[in-house]
């Protein structure tokens, strides 16, 4: 397993997911992380905060709702099948859908939710 020897730094006002999650992006890699449906099934995307492209691109692939994006990622649906969304734009949905799905967990949660995240990413600290 590659330790990643590189230090980030955190403003207090982020949280520990935003930091976990650049950590991983300097290594170079796409973040993985547990995708929970059922929290996420009715929220419409434009919760997301995505950007104009992304949400255009999600809207023509006839995707209304976060529940729909993590139910086609739990297939393994490629996200960049869909017309004009390339990977910068998958780059976002997913991170997006990693901070949403962290902000509605509860407190005690979270902190699991992180440490499967550093499992699923082989990142240790």
């Amino acid at each position: 397993m590659k330790e990643l020897k590189k230090t980030i730094t955190c403003t207090p006002e982020q949280a520990p997911a935003v930091c976990l999650a650049k950590l991983i992006a300097e290594s170079g890699k796409s973040i993985k992380f547990p995708v929970y449906p059922g929290m996420l099934s009715e929220r419409d995307i434009s919760e997301l905060d995505l950007s104009q492209r992304s949400y255009n691109c999600l809207k023509r692939g006839e995707i209304e709702t976060v529940g729909d994006i993590a139910n086609r990622i739990e297939r393994t649906e490629d996200l960049m099948s869909y017309r004009n969304l390339g990977k910068k734009s998958a780059q976002e949905i997913m991170y997006k859908i990693y901070l949403f799905q962290y902000s509605l967990l509860s407190q005690q949660r979270k902190e699991t939710y992180l440490k499967e995240v550093l499992s699923l990413n082989q990142v240790s600290l």
